[in-house]
């Protein structure tokens, strides 16, 4: 690991070399390890103002960039699947040599992080799932599908930043002016030849990932009339399922930790206190 690359507020910027890829690496805080994984076209800068919620309870958080986004390549011969976002995940808790690790993922990775939960379970401490994408006509089928958001990526790379700015003010007022700076950021760095690759959202069973957590587990989501990704009948079999706790915060989109800060905080504090976090 290289350290002080840059800074971003509360994260230092580092990076982990894992079999020829430069993971950037955001951290913050000492003590046992929180694994952050952050949504799609998002970084691991994007989780500044979240951060201080886990180094708060003493913990350290690693907050990587996903390949292809923020300063972490686009191999020439990288795929953009679900499952690369895992191993790639997989190889950074090996290279830091984490245990009991709280995994929290928001949207893409919330994918990421309720599958490696469930493929790693001596691994995981607990998981919080914030707004993942899921769909009730899809509890046991693959999604393997062409991403969705290649249009309004290339929207956004041709805007300026101030244009960035005026776009993410306006669609979320809440934010702070740290979360608008870190997202007009993260767009700008996505690379946009992913869309070239073969790729997946989940690429297996979501709700048998689910069933196969044996940690304590939260999913986060927002309303459904704001843009969470978590539809009604997901949350119908999330609600129902006797080993999750499934919130839906009010007043929150897709962006929960971002839209509803206090109350996500509440959720978040509530549950790491009932896992013994």
């Amino acid at each position: 690991m290289n350290s002080g690359r840059s800074e971003i507020d509360s994260l230092a910027s580092d990076t982990v070399d894992v079999h020829g890829r430069a993971i950037q690496v955001w951290t913050a805080g000492e003590g046992a390890p929180a694994l952050l994984l952050h949504g799609f076209s998002d970084d691991g800068s994007c989780w500044a103002s979240t951060a201080p919620l886990f180094t708060g309870r003493g913990l350290r958080v690693i907050a990587p960039d996903a390949r292809a986004h923020g300063g972490t390549p686009l191999l020439a011969d990288d795929d953009f699947t679900a499952a690369s976002r895992q191993s790639d995940a997989e190889q950074i808790t090996g290279a830091l040599d984490l245990t009991d690790v709280l995994l929290v993922g928001h949207s893409m990775g919330a994918v990421t992080a309720m599958h490696l939960a469930a493929d790693q379970p001596d691994l995981a401490r607990a998981t919080v799932l914030i707004d993942p994408p899921l769909t009730g006509h899809d509890l046991d089928a693959e999604r393997n599908s062409q991403n969705p958001f290649s249009k309004w990526i290339n929207e956004t790379g041709a805007m300026d930043p101030a244009e960035l700015t005026a776009l993410c003010e306006t669609e979320n007022p809440s934010w702070t002016d740290d979360e608008v700076a870190a997202w007009v950021s993260s767009k700008r760095a996505v690379d946009r030849d992913l869309f070239a690759r073969r790729q997946s959202w989940h690429g297996r069973s979501w709700s048998a990932a689910i069933d196969s957590i044996r940690c304590p587990k939260i999913v986060i989501a927002g309303e459904s009339a704001l843009g969470s990704a978590v539809d009604v009948g997901a949350g119908r079999w999330l609600g129902e399922h006797p080993d999750v706790e499934f919130v839906r915060i009010r007043g929150a989109g897709h962006s929960v930790h971002r839209d509803q800060r206090v109350r996500f905080a509440d959720v978040v504090v509530g549950f790491l206190t009932r896992s013994g976090l």
